[in-house]
């Protein structure tokens, strides 16, 4: 399964329209939770810092944050209680990387870290009824 963003994500859920926009989004979305990682989060946060911008840049890290359930969604319903605490470290350890940026505004973080709560919650929630409904 696909992990990036597609056009229709793009145009139902942001404001980006130029591909350079959409080529930071997908790397944002597809970085791992390493050091290497977290760089390419933090340089192509750039481009969305400004507030009219800020939006599209929680619905990326939002989805950031569920990616793994994305690349192994069955890993995730059969042992979602790990799965959980696995994503909220990962997002954990996005926001106290940005948060050492002295450019990072706190209460864009504040949003951030509800917003990739929210999302985990979410999709945690949807894969235990997808795995009741199927057994």
């Amino acid at each position: 399964m696909g992990t990036a963003l597609s056009q229709k994500d793009f145009r139902e859920n942001t404001t980006l329209r130029t591909p350079l926009e959409q080529m930071r989004a997908n790397s944002m979305v597809s970085a791992n939770h390493d050091k290497r990682g977290m760089s390419i989060i933090s340089f192509n946060i750039n481009a969305f810092l400004e507030p009219s911008k800020q939006d599209d840049a929680l619905f990326i890290l939002g989805r950031w944050a569920i990616n793994p359930i994305q690349k192994n969604p069955t890993r995730f319903q059969n042992h979602p209680t790990e799965g959980k605490k696995a994503l909220e470290g990962r997002a954990k350890t996005l926001i106290n990387n940005l948060s050492t940026r002295k450019d990072m505004p706190v209460y864009f973080l504040e949003k951030l870290q509800t917003h990739m709560q929210v999302e985990i919650e979410s999709e945690i929630n949807l894969l235990c009824a997808m795995q009741q409904k199927s057994a």
